[in-house]
């Protein structure tokens, strides 16, 4: 009798562990599309954080020459300070 009960079970057991096997292959698949797309936003937030570095430094080193050519003829350092605030009001509208 046992015997019999476990024959019948048997194809039962087998049919729900293939559709577990088939369920953990799809998540899995799933996850390393999750996981693929993670890497590449990664890879485009680092580019974008590079290229904030580089116009950052682009915008010191071209605020530090327009100072240079601003003193250069013998500006004021308040008529500078006024000349930096200007520049800053108008370009941050631009944004």
């Amino acid at each position: 009798m046992k015997h019999d009960a476990g024959a019948l079970a048997e194809p039962y057991w087998y049919t729900a562990y293939r559709v577990l096997v088939e369920h953990y292959k799809l998540l899995e698949a799933r996850l390393q599309e999750r996981l693929s797309d993670l890497e590449e936003e990664r890879k485009r937030t680092d580019a974008l954080k590079e290229s904030v570095q580089y116009y950052s430094k682009r915008y010191e080193a071209l605020q530090m020459d327009y100072v240079a050519r601003l003193r250069a003829p013998g500006m004021s350092e308040k008529d500078i300070q006024e000349f930096d605030a200007y520049w800053k009001d108008h370009t941050e509208r631009m944004f």
